[in-house]
């Protein structure tokens, strides 16, 4: 429980960093823009959504352009901070409910069921995936769609960067995640497509799926 504690706090120590980034980092940049076309096309006129691990809520202001009313849920309070302020500059403040706890909500959850539930590079830190994705399938309609992103442990820049951290304690945030950068968008990951399967060249995996009748 003390690496989830500790994940919180260094995500709202640099909440206000990690939201700049969005307006010039090659890979957050095509991050939103792949997000953008999964969310027109899931997400268009529905009554309710979700946004598991909302962060600073560059994503969760793009969902409310399309949902009629949002629950974003984060632990870390900077970040929350930071996406009231986007969601008040985007005029979606009236369309956006924001909650702060640790997720996976532990025990009974009493929360509205929703038709689209989507987790933005989120899962990766919390304890368990099994249970990270049944509290999501909680939250579904029965033909609810779920929409999520991790990291592909499987990428080479993904081991490359575990392995700088291993020797310089750098990117920081690689101590916190529990499991497992965007592929194609930098220099990197544009060299390593042209000589790798999409499996060991995208260093994401995004994934949308409904429930099994």
């Amino acid at each position: 429980m003390k690496q989830t504690v500790d994940a919180l706090d260094f995500h709202t120590k640099i909440a206000t960093e990690f939201d700049q980034s969005y307006s010039y980092d090659s890979n957050r940049l095509e991050r939103l823009k792949i997000w953008k076309a999964y969310l027109a096309k899931y997400a268009s006129g529905v009554d309710l959504a979700y946004d598991l691990g909302c962060g600073s809520g560059a994503i969760t202001s793009l969902l409310a352009q399309y949902a009629k009313r949002v629950i974003a849920i984060d632990g870390a309070e900077g970040m929350l901070a930071v996406a009231r302020k986007n969601a008040a500059a985007h005029g979606l403040s009236d369309r956006i409910e924001f909650r702060q706890s640790r997720l996976p909500i532990a025990g009974p959850v009493t929360l509205p069921q929703a038709d689209i539930v989507i987790s933005s590079s989120a899962i990766e830190y919390m304890d368990s995936v099994p249970d990270a994705l049944a509290f999501a399938r909680g939250l579904l309609k029965n033909q609810g769609t779920l929409i999520f992103s991790m990291s592909n442990r499987d990428a080479v820049s993904r081991k490359l960067v575990r392995a700088v951290h291993g020797m310089t304690g750098r990117p920081k945030y690689i101590k916190y995640l529990q499991h497992s950068y965007f592929g194609g968008a930098d220099r990197l990951n544009r060299f390593l497509a042209s000589l790798l399967s999409p499996s060991r060249a995208n260093n994401m995996i995004l994934i949308a799926a409904r429930p099994l009748k």
